[in-house]
């Protein structure tokens, strides 16, 4: 524990606060003619991209492959017990609360890769025996549009639409060289081509654009290759280097590639795969990388440590400690990335558990935005919808609420709430972000307590950024300020010199 001290009189200020920081808050402001929300939340400091919940209504099993979605509703996952050679697809339509076994009889087969329309009704999922199964009803029922026992497939892509599909197997080190190829279809999977192009490779991994047009796809102890004409023609990246490529992901235009390297590092490119760096010195058994549409959020998955997410195109990674250091397998995301679902097996590599997260500033804005709606439904009326993503030109990313009646709340970059009305955005000065929420509270109760050092507010709590990280200032009309400073700790300042509070606010 540690005691906030120092004014401009040397005199103790008492507030005892942790490094665990302030877990309950509330806050009230005034808009207008609106009396807004008392924002009372429980919550521990985050150091987590995602809050993670192991979702133990899928039981342990032996998990092969995991989709989702656009929004996140709806995923499958094909997984076997310890009973099972092979296995049967498993459908969520909750978000991954709860979950049904797939029919039988067409399921149980050796999954090993599976792909999905953006609305969730078209699964595209390929087998190590050399099946291709094609669902049109999110995997209640299936068709095999393809079978040859001497194919091993290994990896599927599809259009948002579910119409253009790529498949690729495995080469199986034969002179003649008759495996190993990228097919595609242009119908659904109702017709197949090989594309001759790519060459016979391991391939282990292909990603495509929403409208199928760009694919890129990896090969394991080899290159990583593209098409930007759905397949028919393939270009050999020299410059990503040959490596044991795991797998990749692409944004939605195709232009935004992350891939991974088995027990190498992760690396990006802003080209169509023209080009390649090194987003991260994080070297790791990578297995799995998901990217959202707008390559802004991105998670790489270890199997043999944790997972890791960036909210920033991988310039920063995070550790994400709540899901746990495991043998994790495949990821998947929602478009917007906010929802992330991850496959993962005990140390034995037998059973394990489906985990899903929800991003913390998502989940914060939602709460924020529900709360307040809910409080005063008679102004916002019904939700058009769920809450919607954007990012600005710098790649910072907003959430917003629309309403039936035209109005809407705002959760911004700044880290505060807005409302729209009448064709006008008015800040309701109240955070949303836990950590701003943290703060302001923190540096409310040191103002507060000694009001009269600090004087008059000079607007609200403002958020800046440094190589170090974020930082909190709130200044006061008489040129004192308080800052919550990217070292972890309060300062105060007046005089025109900064003072420390020897206090923590952040773990």
């Amino acid at each position: 524990m540690k005691t906030l001290a120092g004014n401009s009189s040397g005199a103790v200020i008492n507030i005892t606060c942790g490094r665990e920081v302030v877990s309950t808050m509330g806050k009230l402001f005034m808009c207008g003619l609106l009396a807004l929300c008392v924002l009372m939340m429980t919550s521990k400091a985050y150091a987590d991209n995602f809050k993670w919940t192991k979702q133990i209504n899928a039981s342990t099993r032996t998990w092969y492959s995991v989709v989702s979605s656009s929004d996140g509703s709806k995923l499958i996952a094909a997984g076997s017990n310890v009973y099972e050679t092979n296995g049967h697809l498993y459908i969520s339509a909750d978000y991954g609360a709860t979950w049904t076994q797939g029919q039988t009889t067409a399921t149980y087969d050796y999954w090993v890769a599976m792909a999905s329309s953006s609305d969730g009704a078209k699964i595209i999922g390929v087998t190590s025996n050399g099946n291709i199964y094609i669902s049109t009803d999110s995997a209640t029922s299936f068709s095999r549009k393809y079978a040859s026992m001497l194919q091993e497939w290994t990896a599927v892509a599809t259009s948002s639409d579910g119409t253009k599909i790529a498949v690729a197997n495995k080469y199986d080190g034969s002179a003649s060289c008759e495996y190993g190829y990228v097919y595609t279809s242009a119908d659904s999977g109702s017709t197949w081509t090989k594309r001759t192009g790519s060459s016979c490779q391991i391939w282990s991994s292909i990603t495509s654009s929403s409208d199928g047009t760009k694919l890129a796809a990896t090969v394991l102890g080899g290159c990583i290759y593209t098409s930007t004409d759905s397949g028919a023609t393939w270009t050999k990246q020299s410059g990503a280097g040959n490596r044991d490529w795991k797998s990749i992901a692409s944004s939605s235009d195709g232009t935004q590639l992350v891939a991974v390297v088995y027990n190498g590092s992760i690396y990006r490119s802003t080209d169509s795969g023209a080009s390649w760096s090194t987003l991260s010195a994080l070297t790791s058994y990578w297995v799995s990388i998901s990217s959202s549409s707008d390559g802004t959020i991105l998670a790489a998955a270890s199997n043999s440590g944790y997972i890791y997410t960036s909210v920033d195109s991988g310039t920063t990674w995070t550790a994400e400690t709540g899901a746990g250091s495991q043998t994790w397998g495949q990821l998947a995301s929602s478009s917007d990335g906010t929802k992330l679902v991850a496959l993962c097996s005990t140390s034995n590599n037998v059973t394990g558990y489906i985990y899903t997260g929800v991003e913390i500033n998502y989940q914060a804005a939602a709460a924020a935005t529900d709360s307040l709606s809910s409080q005063y439904s008679f102004f916002f009326g019904t939700k058009s919808g769920e809450l919607q993503v954007g990012t600005t030109s710098d790649g910072v990313r907003y959430y917003i609420q629309w309403f039936t009646n035209g109005t809407g709340i705002l959760a911004g970059t700044d880290g505060y709430l807005y409302v729209y009305a009448n064709g006008t955005w008015n800040e309701l000065k109240t955070p949303w972000k836990p950590e701003l929420i943290k703060v302001t509270l923190l540096i409310d109760y040191v103002y507060l307590t000694h009001k009269s050092f600090f004087d008059s507010k000079s607007g609200t709590v403002v958020q800046g950024t440094t190589s170090d990280g974020n930082y909190y200032v709130q200044w006061f009309t008489n040129g004192t300020a308080i800052i919550a400073w990217t070292d972890g700790y309060l300062y105060y300042y007046a005089n025109g010199v900064w003072h420390s509070l020897d206090t923590a606010w952040k773990q």
